[in-house]
């Protein structure tokens, strides 16, 4: 049966079908190729899975190459931040966070803020909290960057 023969990769298709699905939302908000890019990023990083995953390695060279991935995405996000503006993308969660932002530091009440395609604040404060120190770098991407800095590091 088939499926008996996929399970041990069932997690892998799973994340593999959810970076899928979410680099098809992003690249088509961002470049409108989203189903070429997304089976492209798709594509490279399933060669890069089966080629680690046919590798034998010892516990300190998987270590190094566990950082050295993290760190080359990391470094992706990077680039992409340095050539993509959050005011590109038909998102607004970095819209919400300044608007709130600029609301309380105006002295108005940050929850009527509304973001420039009309949506309000959630009410999770903490958030907003964990935000303000890349609202005042004005790069709030780099929120989502240390988040996955910080399960790299959990890993």
């Amino acid at each position: 049966m088939l499926i008996y023969k996929l399970k041990p990769y069932i997690s892998t298709l799973i994340i593999v079908f959810i970076h899928l699905l979410f680099s098809f939302k992003y690249f088509n908000r961002s470049e409108g190729h989203g189903v070429m890019l997304s089976v492209l990023y798709i594509t490279i990083a399933g060669v890069i899975l089966y080629i680690l995953s046919k590798q034998h390695w010892s516990w300190v060279s998987g270590n190094v190459i566990y950082w050295g991935i993290v760190i080359a995405y990391a470094s992706l996000y990077f680039i992409i931040f340095a050539h993509l503006k959050a005011s590109q993308l038909n998102v607004d969660r970095w819209s919400v966070i300044s608007s709130f932002w600029d609301n309380a530091f105006s002295g108005k009440y940050p929850y009527a803020a509304q973001s420039h395609m009309g949506n309000y604040p959630g009410p999770f404060p903490v958030y907003f909290v964990l935000a303000l120190p890349f609202y005042l770098a004005q790069e709030i991407g780099y929120l989502s960057l240390l988040g996955f800095i910080g399960l790299a590091w959990m890993i």
